[in-house]
């Protein structure tokens, strides 16, 4: 019996750490994606969509991203850490971004291989718990 429980035990200690694991992986390629964001890296960002947004989205749209964040908010000054919440399998990774003007929420949406579904700014609001 104590055998079975500490088996028991052990085993989901692994599936938490290996939870963690995944969630540290997503933020770490949020702040890649981001990165490339910043720095209007739009062929970048544009290798990491899926195969599907690809067929929807056109490499220009992926260019100017902080840019038109900036022109409503001011300019960037920085971003917080990354919360990560999987729903489905994919990963919604958010951030809050700091402007000149205000606090805008940066959102990084991953399918289940860390491919990108979504990048955007949105309002602060929105990320909210």
């Amino acid at each position: 019996m104590k055998k079975t429980i500490l088996s028991l035990l052990l085993c989901a200690a692994a599936l938490t750490s290996s939870a963690q694991d995944q969630k540290e992986a997503a933020a770490q390629r949020a702040e890649k994606i981001f990165g490339f964001v910043l720095q209007n890296q739009a062929d970048s960002l544009y290798k990491y969509l899926t195969r599907q947004m690809r067929v929807v989205i056109a490499k220009e749209q992926m260019e100017g991203i902080l840019k038109k964040a900036e022109e409503k908010a001011g300019k960037y000054k920085s971003h917080g850490t990354w919360d990560v919440q999987e729903i489905s399998g994919s990963k919604t990774c958010t951030a809050t971004a700091q402007f000149e003007k205000e606090e805008l929420g940066a959102l990084v949406v991953l399918d289940p291989s860390g491919f990108i579904l979504g990048v955007q700014f949105v309002p602060k609001e929105a990320i909210k718990k």
